[in-house]
C-alpha cells in the first residue's frame, strides 16, 4: 500500500471483542472489561468511552472508523474472525483490543 499524504482520508478498523459494543445502547461489557475487576464501574456516575467510541471522536472527518467485533470472550465463538481479517486488510491503520477478563 502506497503512503497517502496527511489530508487523505483514512479508514480506521477497531477489532476486538472489548473494543465496543455491536449495537448503540445495547448491553455491553467492553467498558467494564478495559476498566478491570478493581474498579467499581457501575455505568452511571463515571463517563465512559470504548476503545471504538474514542477513536471515532478523535478521527479526522474524513477518516472512516469502523468496528468489528471478531470473537467472543467467554466462550470459543469464532463467527466474526473472517470479518475482522477482511477488515484489518482494507484498513490502513489497524487498532487491535486484545484484553481479557480477569
Amino acid at each position: 500500500r502506497s503512503v497517502q499524504s496527511p489530508k487523505a482520508p483514512m479508514m480506521i478498523a477497531v477489532i476486538g471483542p472489548n473494543a465496543g459494543c455491536t449495537k448503540a445502547g445495547s448491553s455491553c461489557d467492553s467498558i467494564e472489561n478495559m476498566l478491570g475487576p478493581y474498579t467499581q464501574y457501575n455505568g452511571v456516575s463515571v463517563e465512559v468511552k470504548t476503545v471504538y467510541e474514542a477513536a471515532v471522536d478523535s478521527a479526522a472527518s474524513s477518516d472512516v472508523v469502523k468496528f468489528a467485533r471478531g470473537c467472543d470472550i467467554d466462550n470459543e465463538n469464532m463467527d466474526g474472525i473472517d470479518e475482522a481479517v477482511q477488515l484489518a486488510q482494507q484498513s490502513d491503520i489497524v487498532v487491535l483490543v486484545e484484553i481479557g477478563r480477569a
